[in-house]
C-alpha cells in the first residue's frame, strides 16, 4: 500500500502498536492491537484512541482528525509488520459500528490488488466465511500471509 502512514513503536510483545494521529484536532495518540483468541494461532485486531493522562483505551472512540486514509494505511503497515514476526497465523477484525465496519471494507476494495498480492482476504456473513468479494457487506474479515 503506497499511502502515507504514521510511523509506529512496538511493545517488547510486539502485540501493541502505538502511534499518533495528526490532524484538524490535533495530536491523538492511538493503538492498534493484536489480541490472542482462543483459536489456534488467531488474533483479534482493535484500533482504539489513548487517553494520554490515564492511558485508558477507548475503543468507541471517533476521531474525525482528518486523516483517516493515513490510519488505514497505519493499520496495514502494522499488520505487515505483525505478520512478519507471525507468518502463520489470522487476523479477524471489524467495526464496532456499520459505518466503521463499511470504512474497512471500502477500504480493502480500494487497495484490494496490493493487498491480495500478500494476503488472503476472507469475508464473514450469514454465519460462515467465504473469499472476500468487493461491495458485500460482510460482518467481519479475515486476513492472513499467502
Amino acid at each position: 500500500m503506497n499511502l502515507p502512514s504514521y510511523s509506529f513503536q512496538t511493545d517488547a510483545t510486539r502485540s501493541i502498536y502505538l502511534f499518533e494521529s495528526i490532524g484538524v484536532r490535533g495530536i491523538i495518540q492511538k493503538a492498534i492491537l493484536f489480541e490472542i483468541t482462543e483459536t489456534d494461532n488467531s488474533y483479534n485486531l482493535s484500533l482504539c484512541d489513548l487517553d494520554p493522562l490515564s492511558g485508558k483505551m477507548n475503543f468507541s472512540a471517533i476521531s474525525a482528525n482528518g486523516d483517516t486514509q493515513k490510519i488505514l494505511a497505519t493499520i496495514y503497515q502494522a499488520i505487515l509488520h505483525f505478520t512478519n514476526n507471525h507468518p502463520r497465523c489470522s487476523i479477524f477484525f471489524f467495526g464496532n459500528s456499520a459505518v466503521r465496519n463499511r470504512l474497512y471494507r471500502m477500504a480493502i476494495n480500494h487497495e484490494l490488488n496490493e493487498i491480495s498480492e500478500t494476503f488472503e482476504i476472507w469475508g464473514f456473513l450469514n454465519d460462515s466465511w467465504s473469499p472476500f468479494v468487493p461491495h458485500k457487506n460482510f460482518d467481519a474479515f479475515l486476513i492472513n500471509r499467502k
